[in-house]
């Protein structure tokens, strides 16, 4: 792989699992503002194994009811843990709503044979076998990051399987998007380096430490607080730069190009790796999409300037419920 491929992985992979808070439900020590969610009233919880072959793909469901929606969150990565999607599922999980999370093959507690150079036709085939094991003939599928390069994928791949779409700064099958987002990223990173908000050099120790290093990137306001809740992440970065460059290198047939689903595409104005986002919304040329650029806000939308993402995605929800 060339360096400039293994800069962009480092920079995809680095920003896609962001911020693991416990519910974002009140303001945090450092005085920025968390949106208010409903009061959760008793809702089914479970967790399970979705299995076919070798491969066991473990996710957690919170509420829904019997023929309720359900809501697949695809957290980002490549090799990073459920854990950023917690704050989501608990925002959006109501008796309407069925929300699911899961770790992706080969981390946390899912687990597959052979390396962690994974195929991109088999994580969709993992979100394939959690459909049929959640007993739902379509889903509505959440992916962020490297987790909307999956949904898009998913979506390719089984288009009559998926109800509506939502897109939080994704990546894309798009060499040249991700290009140019990688390289703005490393930019910022830099710049932020001069300034001493990046240490210089980033530690190796670790990949947990070297995401937490380069995590100020990824927010608008470099100095948004990061919560401890981070440290709850499972991180691999084992085999993940080739999953990554074989995801960039996929190719979308009709699936995508001729979707004409519901979807909502949601980045941050200050996200240096916005230009997936823009490639996807001209994948996705056919669909009903509805674009929501979120001012002052980085890779994170949830965490960094939840009231207008809630506001955004609850919108959206509420009109492709049944």
């Amino acid at each position: 792989m060339s360096r400039r491929s293994r800069a962009l992985f480092g920079a995809l992979a680095l920003a896609a699992s962001s911020v693991a808070c416990g519910g974002g439900g009140a303001s945090g020590a450092s005085g920025h503002a968390v949106a208010a969610q409903p009061a959760q009233h008793a809702m089914p919880d479970f967790e399970g194994d979705a299995t076919d072959g070798e491969a066991s793909t473990h996710f957690w469901s919170h509420g829904g009811s019997p023929g309720s929606e359900a809501l697949v969150l695809v957290n980002g990565g490549p090799g990073l843990g459920h854990e950023s999607m917690d704050p989501l599922q608990n925002a959006l999980a109501s008796p309407a709503w069925q929300v699911v999370t899961y770790d992706q093959r080969g981390i946390g507690r899912s687990t597959a044979p052979g390396t962690a150079a994974f195929t991109p036709d088999e994580y969709v085939a993992d979100l394939e076998t959690l459909r049929r094991r959640l007993g739902k003939e379509r889903l509505h599928l959440l992916g962020h990051s490297f987790g909307g390069m999956v949904a898009l994928l998913y979506l390719d791949r089984h288009p009559d399987r998926v109800a509506s779409l939502i897109l939080v700064d994704p990546g894309v099958a798009n060499l040249d998007a991700m290009q140019q987002g990688g390289e703005a990223i490393g930019r910022h990173i830099a710049e932020l380096q001069r300034q001493g908000l990046v240490p210089d050099p980033i530690p190796k120790a670790s990949c947990r430490e070297r995401t937490l290093a380069v995590m100020p990137a990824y927010f608008a306001d470099p100095r948004f607080p990061l919560p401890a809740a981070l440290q709850r992440r499972s991180c691999d970065a084992s085999g993940r730069s080739a999953v990554l460059q074989a995801f960039m290198n996929a190719t979308y047939t009709s699936g995508v190009g001729e979707a004409t689903l519901p979807a909502l595409l949601l980045f941050g104005a200050a996200d240096p790796l916005r230009p997936a986002s823009h490639a996807a919304a001209a994948a996705l040329a056919h669909a009903r999409l509805t674009q929501v650029e979120l001012p002052a806000c980085g890779h994170l939308g949830w965490f960094e300037c939840p009231q207008p993402f809630y506001g955004a995605v609850h919108r959206f929800l509420d009109g492709v419920a049944r």
